[in-house]
């Protein structure tokens, strides 16, 4: 029944969004040590992973809601071991605070390429809603408007926990990621506002 499909689907979705949110993390943590050619790396493994598997389900009859989503749990969470692995991070207390020329170094050179490319990711998924009232009607536009907020809590949360610092990185020398023993990483509280 749809209702069986439906219910089905909200729980593969609820296996998989973990995962999903790990993955998305671990990648936005190499744009913030400007080696966002790990993070593609990382993306690619994802892709490859999610249009193999949901190609094999295909072709063994079993591509349902449910198991695309286990799909891309599994596939999520394979990538979020490579991310991890190349990320190795080094749980440590900060043994003192960044000099604040340092900060304003880093901001920048994160700044340089975010600027543009967070416009060109809002581009693409907003640039409809200039053009669809006129092609099929503003009530079409609001309906499309009023399905997206149910995806737009847990993209807010990913952006708030990435871009607001719950994510810390202290880099102390320029980023090897076959030794990274001059980077220090550190998770600083990020669920700290659950705490009251």
């Amino acid at each position: 029944t749809e209702q069986a499909e439906l219910a089905s689907a909200f729980f593969g979705g609820a296996i998989a969004t973990p995962f999903i949110l790990l993955t998305w993390t671990f990648r936005r943590s190499f744009y913030v040590i400007s080696s966002p050619h790990l993070a593609a790396i990382g993306g690619f493994i994802y892709f490859a992973l999610m249009m193999g598997g949901i190609y094999l389900l295909h072709v063994i009859n079993y591509l349902t809601p449910f198991s695309a989503l286990i799909m891309m749990a599994l596939s999520a969470g394979i990538s979020g071991i490579y991310l991890l692995y190349m990320l190795k991070p080094q749980y440590t207390k900060p043994s003192k605070e960044l000099p604040w020329k340092q900060v304003l170094k880093d901001h920048w050179v994160y700044g340089r390429w975010s600027t543009p490319s967070t416009f060109l990711i809002w581009l693409p998924h907003n640039i409809y809603f200039a053009f669809l009232p006129g092609m099929v009607g503003l009530a079409a536009n609001a309906n499309l408007r009023a399905t997206l907020n149910l995806v737009t809590p847990i993209l807010v949360f990913r952006d708030f926990t990435v871009r607001h610092g719950y994510w810390r990185v202290e880099k102390r020398n320029q980023f090897n990621p076959n030794n990274a023993q001059g980077t220090s990483y550190r998770w600083k509280d990020c669920f700290r506002f659950l705490d009251g």
